[in-house]
Protein backbone atom coordinates (compact mmCIF):
# COMPACT_ATOMS: atom_id res chain seq x y z
CA UNK A 1 0.00 0.00 0.00
CA UNK A 2 1.00 3.45 -0.93
CA UNK A 3 2.18 5.87 2.11
CA UNK A 4 -0.17 8.24 1.81
CA UNK A 5 2.18 11.18 3.84
CA UNK A 6 4.12 12.33 1.09
CA UNK A 7 0.70 13.36 -0.80
CA UNK A 8 -0.86 14.96 2.28
CA UNK A 9 3.01 17.04 2.62
CA UNK A 10 2.90 18.29 -0.60
CA UNK A 11 -0.57 19.45 -0.21
CA UNK A 12 0.41 21.53 3.19
CA UNK A 13 1.72 24.77 1.25
CA UNK A 14 -2.00 25.20 -0.25
CA UNK A 15 -3.55 24.02 3.10
CA UNK A 16 -1.70 27.06 4.75
CA UNK A 17 -1.91 29.44 2.02
CA UNK A 18 -5.76 28.86 1.71
CA UNK A 19 -6.07 28.88 5.63
CA UNK A 20 -3.91 31.99 6.12
CA UNK A 21 -2.55 29.97 9.15
CA UNK A 22 0.08 27.39 9.76
CA UNK A 23 -0.56 25.99 13.65
CA UNK A 24 -2.56 22.96 14.58
CA UNK A 25 -1.74 21.85 18.46
CA UNK A 26 1.25 24.77 19.06
CA UNK A 27 2.85 22.94 15.93
CA UNK A 28 3.93 24.50 12.72
CA UNK A 29 3.04 22.69 9.64
CA UNK A 30 5.74 25.12 7.26
CA UNK A 31 8.36 23.19 7.97
CA UNK A 32 8.91 19.42 8.33
CA UNK A 33 9.49 17.91 11.83
CA UNK A 34 8.53 14.80 13.86
CA UNK A 35 6.04 16.46 15.68
CA UNK A 36 4.41 17.78 12.11
CA UNK A 37 4.67 14.10 11.09
CA UNK A 38 2.76 13.04 13.85
CA UNK A 39 -0.30 15.75 13.61
CA UNK A 40 -0.74 14.11 9.99
CA UNK A 41 -0.36 11.01 11.55
CA UNK A 42 -3.29 11.59 13.73
CA UNK A 43 -5.69 13.21 11.35
CA UNK A 44 -5.01 10.74 8.37
CA UNK A 45 -5.94 7.95 10.94
CA UNK A 46 -9.00 9.67 11.53
CA UNK A 47 -9.49 10.26 8.38
CA UNK A 48 -8.38 7.65 6.23
CA UNK A 49 -7.61 8.77 2.54
CA UNK A 50 -5.35 12.07 1.56
CA UNK A 51 -8.27 13.72 0.15
CA UNK A 52 -10.54 13.52 3.35
CA UNK A 53 -7.52 14.43 5.59
CA UNK A 54 -6.80 17.58 3.54
CA UNK A 55 -9.95 19.08 4.12
CA UNK A 56 -9.95 18.02 7.66
CA UNK A 57 -6.43 19.76 7.74
CA UNK A 58 -7.88 22.77 6.05
CA UNK A 59 -11.20 22.50 8.31
CA UNK A 60 -8.91 22.88 11.51
CA UNK A 61 -6.03 25.47 9.97
CA UNK A 62 -9.57 27.89 9.13
CA UNK A 63 -10.90 27.23 12.61
CA UNK A 64 -8.34 27.95 14.84
CA UNK A 65 -7.37 31.06 12.73
CA UNK A 66 -10.65 32.01 13.84
CA UNK A 67 -11.50 30.72 17.07
CA UNK A 68 -7.94 31.12 18.46
CA UNK A 69 -8.37 28.45 20.52
CA UNK A 70 -4.90 28.84 22.37
CA UNK A 71 -6.24 32.02 23.81
CA UNK A 72 -8.88 30.01 25.45
CA UNK A 73 -6.02 28.64 27.85
CA UNK A 74 -5.17 32.44 29.42
CA UNK A 75 -8.25 34.20 28.70
CA UNK A 76 -10.47 34.89 32.12
CA UNK A 77 -13.53 32.13 32.33
CA UNK A 78 -16.29 33.02 34.84
CA UNK A 79 -14.97 30.72 38.24
CA UNK A 80 -18.86 30.71 39.52
CA UNK A 81 -19.74 28.24 36.45
CA UNK A 82 -16.79 27.08 35.64
CA UNK A 83 -14.26 27.11 38.39
CA UNK A 84 -15.13 23.47 39.85
CA UNK A 85 -15.96 22.04 36.78
CA UNK A 86 -12.84 20.87 34.95
CA UNK A 87 -9.44 19.78 36.39
CA UNK A 88 -6.04 18.42 34.79
CA UNK A 89 -3.77 15.82 36.65
CA UNK A 90 -1.16 13.71 35.36
CA UNK A 91 -0.10 10.18 36.65
CA UNK A 92 2.58 7.45 36.23
CA UNK A 93 1.53 5.60 33.59
CA UNK A 94 3.96 2.37 35.06
CA UNK A 95 0.99 2.63 37.09
CA UNK A 96 -1.77 2.37 35.21
CA UNK A 97 -3.40 -1.31 34.66
CA UNK A 98 -5.11 0.13 31.63
CA UNK A 99 -3.07 -0.93 28.24
CA UNK A 100 -4.87 2.15 26.54
CA UNK A 101 -3.20 4.81 28.64
CA UNK A 102 -0.09 5.55 26.85
CA UNK A 103 2.15 8.54 27.94
CA UNK A 104 4.48 8.89 24.38
CA UNK A 105 7.39 7.85 26.03
CA UNK A 106 10.70 10.31 27.32
CA UNK A 107 9.59 9.42 30.76
CA UNK A 108 6.24 11.45 30.09
CA UNK A 109 3.47 11.31 32.57
CA UNK A 110 -0.12 10.38 31.40
CA UNK A 111 -1.96 13.44 30.85
CA UNK A 112 -5.64 13.27 32.57
CA UNK A 113 -8.23 15.86 32.41
CA UNK A 114 -11.82 15.48 34.34
CA UNK A 115 -14.79 16.92 33.58
CA UNK A 116 -16.99 17.16 37.40
CA UNK A 117 -20.35 17.75 36.21
CA UNK A 118 -22.07 17.09 39.28
CA UNK A 119 -20.44 20.53 40.37
CA UNK A 120 -22.87 21.73 38.07
CA UNK A 121 -25.63 24.07 40.18
CA UNK A 122 -26.94 26.19 37.52
CA UNK A 123 -27.44 23.95 34.37
CA UNK A 124 -28.69 27.53 32.05
CA UNK A 125 -26.23 29.37 33.92
CA UNK A 126 -23.43 26.59 32.90
CA UNK A 127 -24.59 25.76 29.53
CA UNK A 128 -26.79 28.22 28.50
CA UNK A 129 -24.29 30.38 27.08
CA UNK A 130 -22.80 27.94 24.69
CA UNK A 131 -19.86 30.23 23.13
CA UNK A 132 -18.33 30.44 27.17
CA UNK A 133 -18.74 26.80 28.09
CA UNK A 134 -16.66 26.24 24.63
CA UNK A 135 -14.31 28.36 24.91
CA UNK A 136 -13.72 27.13 28.57
CA UNK A 137 -13.89 23.50 27.35
CA UNK A 138 -11.61 24.14 24.37
CA UNK A 139 -9.44 25.87 27.25
CA UNK A 140 -9.52 22.58 28.75
CA UNK A 141 -8.38 20.46 26.07
CA UNK A 142 -5.66 22.93 24.80
CA UNK A 143 -4.10 22.78 28.35
CA UNK A 144 -4.31 18.95 28.44
CA UNK A 145 -2.56 19.34 24.88
CA UNK A 146 0.60 21.41 25.80
CA UNK A 147 0.61 19.11 28.98
CA UNK A 148 1.48 16.56 26.71
CA UNK A 149 4.56 18.31 25.52
CA UNK A 150 4.90 17.79 21.99
CA UNK A 151 7.35 20.03 21.23
CA UNK A 152 10.00 18.82 23.19
CA UNK A 153 13.03 17.00 21.20
CA UNK A 154 12.25 14.48 18.85
CA UNK A 155 8.54 14.72 20.33
CA UNK A 156 6.35 11.96 21.65
CA UNK A 157 5.43 8.29 20.08
CA UNK A 158 2.52 8.38 17.79
CA UNK A 159 0.01 6.82 20.26
CA UNK A 160 0.65 9.61 22.85
CA UNK A 161 -2.71 10.71 23.78
CA UNK A 162 -5.15 12.42 26.70
CA UNK A 163 -7.16 10.40 29.19
CA UNK A 164 -10.19 11.87 29.91
CA UNK A 165 -12.89 11.08 33.20
CA UNK A 166 -16.10 12.26 33.17
CA UNK A 167 -17.90 11.80 36.89
CA UNK A 168 -21.48 12.42 36.59
CA UNK A 169 -21.97 11.65 40.52
CA UNK A 170 -25.66 13.47 41.43
CA UNK A 171 -26.44 13.96 38.13
CA UNK A 172 -30.06 13.06 36.64
CA UNK A 173 -29.18 11.83 32.99
CA UNK A 174 -32.68 11.11 32.66
CA UNK A 175 -33.62 14.66 33.02
CA UNK A 176 -30.71 16.98 31.50
CA UNK A 177 -31.95 20.50 30.14
CA UNK A 178 -32.06 21.22 26.38
CA UNK A 179 -29.33 23.92 27.38
CA UNK A 180 -27.14 20.59 28.14
CA UNK A 181 -28.11 19.02 25.06
CA UNK A 182 -27.34 21.46 22.92
CA UNK A 183 -23.96 22.71 24.15
CA UNK A 184 -23.01 19.23 24.66
CA UNK A 185 -23.85 18.41 20.79
CA UNK A 186 -22.06 21.49 19.88
CA UNK A 187 -18.92 20.47 22.31
CA UNK A 188 -18.79 16.88 20.50
CA UNK A 189 -18.66 18.06 17.14
CA UNK A 190 -15.79 20.75 17.71
CA UNK A 191 -13.61 18.18 19.61
CA UNK A 192 -14.31 15.35 16.84
CA UNK A 193 -13.10 17.91 14.36
CA UNK A 194 -10.23 19.48 15.31
CA UNK A 195 -8.65 17.33 17.45
CA UNK A 196 -8.67 13.68 16.21
CA UNK A 197 -6.99 10.95 18.06
CA UNK A 198 -5.72 12.15 21.01
CA UNK A 199 -7.90 10.60 22.79
CA UNK A 200 -6.23 7.27 24.49
CA UNK A 201 -9.00 6.33 27.08
CA UNK A 202 -12.59 7.95 28.49
CA UNK A 203 -14.16 6.85 31.67
CA UNK A 204 -17.92 7.59 32.65
CA UNK A 205 -17.76 7.38 35.94
CA UNK A 206 -20.78 7.31 38.96
CA UNK A 207 -23.00 5.92 36.06
CA UNK A 208 -25.74 3.73 37.47
CA UNK A 209 -26.17 0.26 35.97
CA UNK A 210 -29.97 1.20 35.12
CA UNK A 211 -28.43 4.18 32.84
CA UNK A 212 -25.90 2.09 30.78
CA UNK A 213 -28.61 1.89 28.00
CA UNK A 214 -28.31 5.49 26.95
CA UNK A 215 -24.28 5.14 26.90
CA UNK A 216 -25.04 2.05 24.53
CA UNK A 217 -27.27 3.98 22.46
CA UNK A 218 -24.78 7.00 21.93
CA UNK A 219 -22.39 4.33 20.55
CA UNK A 220 -24.68 4.46 17.41
CA UNK A 221 -23.10 8.27 16.33
CA UNK A 222 -19.98 7.56 16.73
CA UNK A 223 -17.19 5.25 15.17
CA UNK A 224 -16.13 2.15 16.76
CA UNK A 225 -12.54 2.88 16.94
CA UNK A 226 -13.93 5.71 19.44
CA UNK A 227 -16.22 3.59 21.44
CA UNK A 228 -13.36 1.07 21.96
CA UNK A 229 -11.84 3.50 24.04
CA UNK A 230 -15.21 4.48 26.08
CA UNK A 231 -15.77 2.22 29.52
CA UNK A 232 -18.08 3.25 32.17
CA UNK A 233 -17.78 2.84 35.54
CA UNK A 234 -20.89 2.53 38.12
CA UNK A 235 -18.51 3.76 41.34
CA UNK A 236 -16.03 6.70 40.74
CA UNK A 237 -13.68 4.28 43.08
CA UNK A 238 -13.29 2.24 40.63
CA UNK A 239 -11.13 4.92 38.62
CA UNK A 240 -7.68 3.96 40.84
CA UNK A 241 -7.83 0.53 39.55
CA UNK A 242 -7.08 1.86 35.82
CA UNK A 243 -5.49 4.60 36.44
CA UNK A 244 -3.32 3.54 39.71
CA UNK A 245 -3.10 4.96 43.23
CA UNK A 246 -2.15 8.34 42.52
CA UNK A 247 -5.41 9.54 41.76
CA UNK A 248 -7.73 11.12 44.22
CA UNK A 249 -9.12 9.74 47.92
CA UNK A 250 -12.45 10.24 46.46
CA UNK A 251 -11.70 7.33 42.93
CA UNK A 252 -10.29 4.92 45.14
CA UNK A 253 -6.44 6.34 44.99
CA UNK A 254 -4.36 7.56 47.48
CA UNK A 255 -3.57 11.31 46.05
CA UNK A 256 -4.61 14.45 46.61
CA UNK A 257 -7.52 16.02 45.80
CA UNK A 258 -8.64 17.19 42.35
CA UNK A 259 -8.31 20.75 43.21
CA UNK A 260 -4.57 20.28 44.56
CA UNK A 261 -3.51 17.83 41.93
CA UNK A 262 -4.85 20.37 39.44
CA UNK A 263 -2.29 21.43 37.26
CA UNK A 264 -1.04 24.99 35.88
CA UNK A 265 -0.99 25.82 32.37
CA UNK A 266 3.19 24.61 31.06
CA UNK A 267 3.71 27.46 28.73
CA UNK A 268 2.06 30.42 27.54
CA UNK A 269 -0.96 29.91 24.83
CA UNK A 270 0.82 29.74 21.33
CA UNK A 271 1.10 32.47 19.29
CA UNK A 272 1.58 32.10 15.93
CA UNK A 273 4.43 34.47 13.96
CA UNK A 274 3.74 36.34 11.23
CA UNK A 275 6.25 34.54 9.23
CA UNK A 276 5.08 31.57 10.08
CA UNK A 277 1.59 32.23 7.98
CA UNK A 278 1.61 32.02 4.38
CA UNK A 279 -0.07 34.99 2.28
CA UNK A 280 -3.44 35.25 1.84
CA UNK A 281 -5.21 33.94 -0.76
CA UNK A 282 -35.24 12.63 16.93
CA UNK A 283 -32.39 11.12 18.77
CA UNK A 284 -31.31 8.95 21.89
CA UNK A 285 -30.29 11.53 24.43
CA UNK A 286 -26.79 11.85 24.71
CA UNK A 287 -24.61 12.46 28.04
CA UNK A 288 -22.57 14.71 28.36
CA UNK A 289 -19.63 13.43 26.84
CA UNK A 290 -17.56 16.31 24.91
Amino acid sequence: MTDPLPELESQLPTLISTASHSEIWGISLSLPSPQRTLVLKKYLTAHKTPTATSAALLATLEWRKSFKPGSCITESHDQSKFGALGFMTTVDPGLCSDGLVKAGGGGRRAVVTWNIYGAVRDHKSTFGDQGAFLRWRVGLMERGIRALRLGEGEGPGEDIAIVQVHDYLNVSLLRLPPETRAATKETIAVLSAHYPELLSRKYFVNVPVVMGWMFTATKVFLSKETVAKFQVLSYGSYIAAELGKEVPKDYGGEGASLEEQDLEVPGKAVEVRAEEVAPTKTEPAQPAVG
